[in-house]
């Protein structure tokens, strides 16, 4: 099913399941999809954890809410991508728009090589 966001003759190249927000394991944090088309950078949020989600959840109290929170970056806005290790295994791709702005989607201990590929062919940074 093609997702609303996309638009026409727009290409999705690759999509990984990410997160927003500190790699501590009780820090508050927006996950979602990190979609890389053939002309923008997509993050489509799914849930908004509170901080200390993990436990509070364990006791089985609601800690988070569904998001649709969506950012669409257009690859000719980012002026720099690169990973960067976060601790032993943890990785993020890092994403420096022109304007300064940083943006940093966790991986965990998944591997952004081929997002920061897509971006980097694409965004010619």
């Amino acid at each position: 099913m093609k997702p609303d966001w996309l638009q026409e003759s727009e290409t999705v190249l690759g999509d990984w399941p990410v997160y927003i927000g500190e790699p501590r394991p009780n820090s508050p944090k927006i996950t979602g999809r990190l979609h890389v088309t053939d002309r923008r950078v997509v993050f489509a949020a799914g849930l908004d954890l509170a901080e200390n989600a993990g436990p509070e959840i364990m006791l089985r109290r609601k800690a988070f809410a569904e998001s649709d929170h969506l950012r669409a970056i257009p690859l000719d806005q980012v002026r720099a991508a690169e990973i960067v290790k976060k601790k032993l295994i943890l990785k993020s791709l890092l994403l420096t728009l022109k304007s300064g702005e940083q943006i940093d989607f966790q991986f965990g201990a998944a591997s952004p090589v081929k997002a920061l590929d897509f971006i980097k062919e694409r965004a010619g940074c």
